[in-house]
């Protein structure tokens, strides 16, 4: 349950031997809740605490994960073999399909499934909105955040 902090310029890129990465972005902090990438009785399983902050995670198509969410203060994004984005900050979370489709479920209610390059916002207290296409300087600004330099 040790957290992963980055400053303002930092990124750090974690590597699983699956092939799943991690990339944490700048000004963050994530707990890795529960992290198992071998498989076990019940499947690579994850679970990762996100405080603040912005990550990327890509999942190989080939190893498929039982389970991995990313549970921020106002949703859980989840999927099995994909790439996403989650970028969560006081006022709301923001979930952003890379790859493949993602769940994504509001801690108030509500739950929405993206498909490639669509997000969705939730906001404490409310739903999840519908999925939409983000606009390329949105997309392009969450992708830069979560790329190694």
């Amino acid at each position: 349950r040790d957290p992963v902090v980055t400053g303002p310029d930092g990124r750090v890129d974690i590597r699983c031997e699956d092939g799943s990465t991690i990339v944490v972005g700048d000004r963050s902090t994530v707990s890795l809740a529960r992290f198992v990438t071998p498989p076990t009785q019940r499947g690579r399983v994850g679970v990762l605490s996100m405080i603040e902050g912005i990550l990327r995670v890509t999942l190989p198509g080939t190893k498929r994960w039982n389970r991995l969410e990313i549970v921020t203060e106002t949703a859980v994004a989840s999927a099995r073999s994909t790439a996403w984005i989650v970028d969560a900050r006081k006022e709301t979370t923001g979930v952003f399909a890379v790859e493949g489709r993602v769940r994504v479920v509001g801690k108030a209610g509500g739950e929405v499934t993206l498909s490639p390059r669509q997000g969705t916002d939730v906001r404490p207290g409310a739903q999840p909105t519908p999925p939409v296409v983000w606009g390329q300087p949105r997309a392009s600004a969450a992708l830069a955040r979560t790329t190694m330099p």
